[in-house]
Parts: structure tokens; sequence; C-alpha cells
């Protein structure tokens, strides 16, 4: 269910990417949508300091899915120390408007999220 197969060029630079759950996927209208991602906390204080923004490139590839996003090894490792963490994170859902990133909504849901999708 990928949004362009395997093209190259749907990965962002720095392969900052997420696989999404059914509750984002939207019959695949999230394909390329942008989110900030910061990590709030996790066992052993994993978090890195900031924020970092990913697109979608796919729709979760294991049934259940484990969380709402799976992340590439990538943009795991940007927000987390550790890579077999698990993470609470806190997402926003970006908009490109006027070629501005605009916030577009913000969930204030907290994830856990494991570090279970390698980046290419």
């Amino acid at each position: 269910m990928g949004c362009n197969g395997n093209q190259q060029e749907q990965f962002p630079p720095g392969n900052l990417f997420v696989a999404v759950s059914e509750g984002l996927w939207d019959n695949g209208a999230a394909c390329g949508r942008r989110y900030r991602l910061r990590c709030l906390s996790g066992n052993n204080k994993p978090c890195k300091d900031g924020t970092i923004d990913v697109k979608v490139v796919d729709y979760c590839p294991q049934s259940p899915c484990p969380s709402t996003l799976l992340m590439s090894s990538n943009a795991f490792a940007a927000i987390s120390h550790s890579p077999k963490a698990k993470i609470n994170v806190e997402y926003i859902q970006l908009v490109h408007t006027d070629d501005e990133h605009t916030i577009h909504r913000v969930i204030n849901e907290m994830l856990t999220i494991q570090y279970l999708w390698r980046s290419h």
C-alpha cells in the first residue's frame, strides 16, 4: 500500500520519513504529508532536544501496527539517544502554503514509538 512504490525521489533529504497506521493513513491521502515530531519522554531519558520534520512515505507494513507512526532509523536517531528505546512523541501536522510551512493541526497525543523500520 505504499505511496509511490520504491521510487527514490519520494524519500526526503536525510531519510527523515515515517509510515503511518490506519488512524493517519486516510485511505492513502496521508502520502506526502509532513509532521513535526518532538520526543517527550521514555525510560532512561532517551530524548534529544529539538524537533524534526518527517514525511509520510508508506502505510504501516505490520498488522496490527505497533504504533501510530513507524519512524525510519534516521528519524528515530535524530530524536532519541537509544535505538532500542520506547519513546513518547508529540506530533504536529504541517501544511505547505505559499512556500512556508504553517502549522495546520496540533495533535496532542502521546505515542509510544519503538524503532521498527529501517531507512533506505
